[in-house]
Order: structure tokens, then sequence, then C-alpha cells
């Protein structure tokens, strides 16, 4: 079963993609948390795009803006189940850098 998981990032604002260019940064991750029927067998990631930015203007960093979506590849025992998580991200604007921070992804499943 694949779940699509789509999330927007405010105008203005760009967060690292899950697979930044640079070691120092913080990639964007889902975690979740497997039992209860549910089991993520693996989760797709969109590219990130290439973009520079007026602080360091001759470095491209790998980033998502506006909307992505996420694929979570998962297999589901039958009967309801609840699939609980978090994104982890580091949210950005052209000045400066906010610290870490995670939200909730909860998503209601119905394994057949």
């Amino acid at each position: 079963q694949v779940v699509e998981l789509r999330f927007r990032i405010q105008d203005g604002y760009h967060i690292n993609s899950h697979a930044p260019h640079e070691k120092t940064l913080i990639p964007t991750q889902l975690m979740v948390v497997d039992g209860d029927g549910v089991n993520v067998t693996g989760v797709d990631f969109p590219p990130g795009t290439d973009t520079s930015f007026p602080f360091a203007p001759n470095e491209k960093l790998s980033v998502y803006t506006g909307t992505f979506t996420l694929r979570a590849h998962m297999t589901v025992a039958p009967g309801g189940h609840l699939l609980q998580g978090a994104l982890r991200y580091q949210a950005c604007d052209v000045n400066a850098c906010m610290p870490p921070h995670s939200i909730p992804v909860a998503v209601s499943l119905l394994g057949k």
C-alpha cells in the first residue's frame, strides 16, 4: 500500500531536501512509529531543487519550496489502523535558519 503525504512550505521559506549537498545541513526526514498492524517499508522523497541564495551566491543548495509530496510504502494488516510519525525539517528564509522543528503526521488506514 502507498500513502501520499503532501506538505506546503510557507511562501518566502525553504527547507533542505532529504539529501542536502552539505553534511552540516539538516535533511528533511519522515520518522514513523511501526506497530499496530502498520509497517513502513520505505519512503520516496522528491528530488530537491538546486537553488542559490544571497547568503551564499556561489553555492547551490538542494531544497524544497512550495509544496512537495512524500510517498510512504507500507504493509497494513486487515482492519483500521493509525500511522503516526513526524516530519523533521529546518526552515530558512534568505537571511536566517530557524531551529529544527518536527510536525506530527497521522493517517488513518484501512487494511484489506
